[in-house]
């Protein structure tokens, strides 16, 4: 029987988001039961109200009812249709729920029952009738049309309005497997003072339908291979799909998200019992490999039975994939290998390519030089996307985002050679690293090293000298004596001292006086070294650049008389 007019759902929906109950079913009435298995199976019962016990708990009816304590209706044996119930609830009962329909339960704040009264299912106690979560129980009239409000008891309530309400059954020890081990429920009430209230519980109408509604469905998930090694292996899914409840499901669909096309079943519907199979197809992709050591995907089923709702029953399977190989190439290119001059720019490529099976992520690569100058940041990155799947998204920072197995990436700095590098007369060499990050694993991350030889040193000093007085010299005359000195080669010359030999009868200075002519860009760096001027020795004196001495001498008679 289906009632449309409701003023409330609450009596005909299973509590924590379990669907509806069976449409069979009266919106109040009889004791129901609602178990759920760890396959997501979910099992309904219904005793029919005209069946249970009214009266006095010593003097009502049916006789073998009555105790202390008393049982509410007959016991229920599961019925799971064609499957034995430890197969159609997957092993076990995870999750469970009792509806109860009673007038003049008297276990209201105030009531002569209050926490008196205890709910027991195959004798072990559930919960007390007082006290109850807020809104577990609601007041309806007899048909359950009209709703009257929600409170947390069972109530005294004369002959216009019953009561019903959920147990959860979940949390009470033992009892789920005591139902599935027994096979059968039993309601009772245990009464502290007994025989002091008049019960009811033949409130509302039959079912219209079987007592046991079993909607169940079981699927077997297979596939054609074991393992999977590479981007492109193709994985055939089988799903045995039986229906092991005791109702017609509509509707079936089965969908697994893993699967990169739709699942194929021979038809949508199954009688109880029937079985049928269906079919999908998994081509691996490269983030299947990245991601996962091994598919654990998950088939889903959804359908429409004729009575109850389908629980959540999904079938799995486990394929093992590839061990992480992450390995890559490194390769470094200089645009120029030899007699690299003075400011000569030294470009750099590196080629890196993916050799692995992993994608890899944040490729860069770090480079250590033993030039006198700096080396460029890395940038000009360009990317070789054969897979399609290797992402930059950023240009010239340096950085490829993810490189995919296959893909190559190159790079490239700059190096200004430096007159330090020529003086020093040894190879430019530096080595460079790759950095980056594998999605799954480490990486033994390759090197590549590259050698530019310098121009051999060739040292060309040109010195010139000149008087201010060589003719008509007279005994006491000045002749001052200027000396030009170049560095025509090119490496750089230190410690530069200059000797003269003369032939005159007085004293002749060394020359002395130095002092700094043209310091060439854009090095510099010629120096006197920081010592004290005027002491005949030049520190440094770098290519091109030039220096002066002066002396002076004083002529005297015997040069005079010597020309004579």
């Amino acid at each position: 029987m289906v009632l449309s007019a409701l003023a409330t759902t609450y009596t005909e929906t299973v509590p924590n988001g379990n669907g509806a109950i069976p449409n069979t079913y009266p919106p109040v009435g009889g004791t129901m039961f609602v178990l759920i298995g760890q396959n997501g199976n979910i099992y309904y019962q219904f005793v029919n109200p005209s069946t249970q016990f009214e009266g006095f708990q010593n003097t009502g009816t049916p006789v073998a009812f009555r105790g202390n304590p008393f049982q509410l209706g007959p016991a229920q044996t599961l019925n799971c249709g064609p499957t034995a119930c430890i197969d159609y609830f997957g092993g076990s009962i995870v999750e469970g729920y009792a509806r109860l329909t009673a007038r003049d339960g008297d276990s209201c704040v105030g009531n002569f029952d209050e926490n008196d009264l205890t709910f027991e299912i195959n004798g072990i106690p559930v919960t007390n009738f007082s006290g109850l979560p807020a809104n577990s129980v609601e007041r309806t009239s007899f048909n359950g049309i009209t709703s009257l409000g929600f409170e947390n008891c069972f109530r005294n309530q004369g002959t216009i309005e019953t009561s019903t309400g959920w147990f959860d059954l979940t949390g009470v020890a033992g009892l789920l497997n005591n139902i599935l081990t027994t096979g059968s429920t039993t309601p009772f009430v245990r009464d502290v003072d007994p025989d002091d209230n008049q019960w009811f519980f033949r409130d509302g109408n039959d079912a219209t339908g079987t007592p046991e509604v079993a909607p169940g469905i079981e699927i077997i998930k297979t596939a054609d291979v074991s393992s999977y090694s590479v981007v492109g292996d193709i994985i055939n899914y089988s799903f045995e799909v039986t229906n092991v409840g005791s109702v017609t499901l509509n509707n079936i669909t089965l969908t697994d998200t893993f699967l990169s096309g739709a699942i194929s079943c021979p038809q949508t519907s199954l009688i109880s019992a029937a079985v049928m199979t269906c079919t999908g197809q998994h081509v691996v992709n490269q983030q299947n490999i990245d991601n996962d050591i091994a598919f654990v995907n998950t088939a889903e089923v959804t359908a429409n039975p004729t009575e109850g709702t389908l629980g959540d029953v999904s079938g799995t399977v486990t394929i093992p994939g590839p061990a992480a190989n992450n390995t890559a190439t490194l390769t470094k290119t200089p645009n120029i290998l030899s007699n690299a001059d003075l400011g000569d720019t030294i470009t750099c490529t590196y080629a890196i390519t993916n050799t692995g099976n992993i994608t890899l992520d944040n490729v860069s690569i770090s480079d250590a030089h033993n030039g006198a100058g700096s080396l460029s940041s890395v940038s000009n990155e360009n990317l070789t996307n054969t897979s399609g799947l290797s992402v930059d998204a950023t240009l010239d920072d340096g950085i490829i985002d993810n490189l995919s197995p296959g893909d190559s990436a190159s790079f490239q700095t700059t190096y200004i050679v430096q007159q330090a590098d020529i003086d020093a007369q040894v190879n430019i060499t530096n080595t460079a690293t790759l950095v980056a990050t594998p999605k799954r694993g480490g990486i033994t991350p390759p090197n590549a090293s590259a050698a530019v030889g310098v121009v051999a040193a060739s040292p060309v000093i040109v010195v010139t000298k000149t008087a201010n007085n060589d003719v008509n010299v007279a005994r006491g005359s000045d002749v001052t004596y200027t000396y030009t000195v170049t560095n025509n080669g090119n490496v750089t010359v230190s410690n530069i001292t200059l000797n003269d030999a003369h032939n005159g009868f007085g004293t002749f200075p060394q020359p002395l006086n130095e002092v700094l002519l043209t310091d060439v860009p854009p090095f510099g760096d010629s120096n006197d070294g920081g010592t004290i001027a005027n002491d005949g020795i030049w520190g440094v004196l770098s290519p091109g650049d030039q220096i002066q001495y002066s002396t002076v001498y004083t002529v005297t008679q015997a040069d005079i008389d010597n020309l004579q």
